[in-house]
């Protein structure tokens, strides 16, 4: 794992510092959340454990660089700082633990068994792996600028990876949409309107084939006879 000051000096252009709430990730946080107790794991800047608290949660934040959760406190919630292998709960603690793009920066092992023991259910979002029919054009879209991650995931290791810590998969999908006209626009230099507008040209005769840079896979500690869902 990167120490505190990359994180820090590069939150703004990875997009941490911005402050702003993902419509698809809110949607899978009122989706998959039971209960009213949420702990967000490496909770940046406070938006989604500020949005919660406003919305009758008793939802906690925890990150390990100082700055960020200065700037969280200034929003509703409970903040600490702590590492995402080492939280300074008492188990079950609460009833969700959010992991958005967190296990892929350091041991995800540890960090998912640690959030285990204070949760009983975990909603992770985690970078996907470049799929076959896009890295065989020859030109793959490097969406994962940040020199931090450690890893990508396909389905097979994150199914192995519950297995490991006996935990049930009991959602997992294909999310963030990349458009196609995206991919070509990351080539070039130049006013990005222009070059979403040519790609969207050049595209228009061919079969749209979308690609998802992220998993969502929701993991329960219960025991439930229940089918696992999978969705593509």
């Amino acid at each position: 794992m990167k120490n505190q000051n990359y994180y820090q000096e590069n939150a703004k252009s990875l997009g941490w510092g911005e402050g702003k709430l993902d419509s698809e990730r809110l949607e899978i946080i009122h989706k998959f959340t039971k209960g009213k107790r949420v702990l967000d794991v490496g909770c940046g800047m406070g938006v989604y454990v500020d949005y919660l608290s406003r919305n009758g949660f008793e939802a906690t934040g925890v990150d390990f660089v100082p700055e960020f959760i200065e700037s969280a406190k200034t929003g509703q919630g409970t903040f600490v700082k702590a590492t995402a292998d080492k939280l300074p709960f008492k188990d079950q603690s609460f009833e969700i633990v959010l992991l958005f793009d967190i296990i892929e920066h350091g041991d995800d092992f540890k960090i998912l068994k640690e959030a285990s023991r204070v949760g009983e259910r975990l909603i992770v979002i985690v970078p996907r792996i470049v799929d076959q029919s896009l890295s065989e054009t020859g030109v793959i879209f490097k969406h994962y600028i940040d020199k931090s991650h450690l890893r990508e995931y396909s389905e097979v290791d994150l199914g192995n990876l519950a297995k490991k810590l006996n935990l049930k998969v009991i959602h997992l999908q294909k999310v963030q949409l990349l458009p196609n006209f995206a991919i070509f626009a990351s080539l070039f230099k130049g006013p990005n309107l222009f070059f979403k507008a040519i790609g969207k040209i050049l595209f228009l005769p061919f079969l749209r084939q979308d690609y998802f840079t992220e998993f969502l896979v929701v993991l329960d500690k219960q025991t439930s006879k229940s089918q696992s869902r999978i969705k593509g």
